[in-house]
């Protein structure tokens, strides 16, 4: 499906149905991209009353 988007007084086509992933996988072993200078992330398994999850 194609879409035309107005923008600035200019016409621009893009094609929906062939959308562009643009996401930054999180990689624990190596720097990972921050924005607004967070710290790095860190990842820990669910906790629910005590239980892993």
């Amino acid at each position: 499906m194609k879409a035309i988007i107005e923008y600035n007084s200019r016409k621009i086509e893009v094609d929906i149905s062939n959308p562009l992933d643009i996401s930054i996988p999180i990689d624990m072993s190596k720097k990972n991209v921050n924005a607004w200078y967070v710290e790095d992330p860190t990842i820990f398994p669910e906790e629910f009353e005590g239980e892993k999850n």
